[in-house]
């Protein structure tokens, strides 16, 4: 992962949506990942739905469960966390979400 780059972040970009929801947090279904670099909890975001099947896809090998990748209005996401976001390129980002906000196009 690099530093942030000037490119702007997706408004919806897709998340994953794991079967029966994800009871990590009260009122959100999508994937929360923690991270062990730094202990930070970030929601996986994707700028290509390609990648997110892909995503999802090891997600259902290492867990048995299944994951659907829908968009995800950044707005719906808590400012506790950060952002793990996926680009098209294959660079992967990780970021705090007010970081992320302020590059939304």
């Amino acid at each position: 992962m690099r530093a942030l780059r000037d490119e702007p972040f997706p408004r919806e970009p897709y998340a994953l949506f794991p079967e029966g929801g994800y009871a990590g947090s009260e009122g959100m279904d999508f994937l929360i990942h923690k991270e062990i670099s730094n202990e930070a909890q970030c929601v996986l975001l994707f700028e290509s739905v390609v990648d997110a099947f892909t995503v999802a896809e090891e997600y259902k090998t290492a867990t048995g469960r299944t994951a659907e990748p829908r968009p995800l209005d950044h707005r719906e996401i808590e400012d506790r966390f950060w952002v793990k976001f996926y680009r098209r390129d294959g660079e992967i980002v990780m970021c705090p979400l007010d970081d992320y906000r302020r590059r939304v196009e």
